[in-house]
């Protein structure tokens, strides 16, 4: 009875259950496609609430919006058009490292990242974010492209 009590007890744990806590975009199954941009004065802004695969440039061919790659790697940068405030996920398929930068200034993680053990997800970072125009700043990726999703709650 006892061993019928754990195996029960260790599926319940290891059930997929999880994947309801992993971020889910819009449109990740298939995303848009675009190239990131060289320097932070595009005209082109995505909206929050879907997903694109951005094709990267070698890190010294792009104008940072704030600081200087510190790895190696592929770069480019996406304008994000926000409409409302919330918090704003961005979730990532491969280990990129992702700025989101507002009047110049890098914004603070809003929370712990998160995404690991979600198929598919290596990072998902959380912003707080208020109406206006974002620059998500992509640098030392490991791939010359990344998928990227965004989902404004």
């Amino acid at each position: 009875m006892r061993l019928l009590f754990a195996a029960i007890l260790v599926a319940g744990i290891s059930s997929p259950a999880w994947a309801t806590d992993c971020p889910n975009p819009q449109g990740w199954a298939k995303p848009e496609r675009h190239l990131a941009a060289r320097s932070p004065d595009m005209k082109f802004g995505l909206k929050p609430g879907g997903t694109a695969q951005i094709g990267l440039l070698d890190q010294n061919q792009v104008k940072f919006a704030v600081g200087k790659a510190t790895r190696k790697g592929y770069a480019g940068l996406a304008a994000l058009d926000v409409a409302k405030a919330g918090t704003l996920e961005i979730v990532l398929d491969n280990k990129t490292f992702v700025d989101l930068v507002r009047d110049g200034k890098a914004l603070d993680l809003a929370s712990e990242p998160k995404g690991h053990g979600c198929p598919g997800v290596q990072k998902a970072l959380d912003f707080k974010v208020t109406p206006g125009r974002y620059v998500v700043q992509l640098s030392g990726s490991p791939d010359k492209s990344v998928k990227m999703g965004t989902v404004l709650r």
